[in-house]
């Protein structure tokens, strides 16, 4: 198990059109913030923290890891940074997780974001 927690919401972090939310580690670019969820890391990081079947926590609220991007894995370590998608139907990019149920959970500052 492992925890992070939101530190910033950008302006533009929330996408009322699409379900998805960007998450960056406390390091994110100046010109990314406006669009990102910034967090800092609580405990050790691996590698390999997100897996298919796997679940993630907002605040308690709990959804299951469905598809994980070839480089998602490796960016969160480095970088703190993913594309979660709360669409199952969607495809998966690169550096995205897409996670069920539908959906995007409330996120605030002070939110924690557990992986299991």
């Amino acid at each position: 198990m492992f925890k992070t927690t939101v530190t910033a919401i950008g302006s533009d972090a929330i996408f009322d059109e699409s379900p998805m939310l960007v998450l960056f580690g406390k390091d994110c670019p100046e010109e990314l913030q406006d669009a990102c969820i910034i967090h800092e890391f609580k405990g050790e990081q691996s590698d390999e923290m997100l897996r298919p079947g796997g679940r993630m926590l907002f605040d308690g609220k709990e959804y299951t890891v469905e598809k994980v991007g070839e480089v998602a894995n490796e960016n969160f370590s480095r970088l703190g940074h993913m594309t979660l998608i709360f669409d199952p139907s969607e495809d998966v990019l690169p550096g995205a997780v897409v996670l069920s149920p539908a959906g995007v959970p409330e996120v605030r500052i002070g939110s924690s974001i557990v992986f299991m």
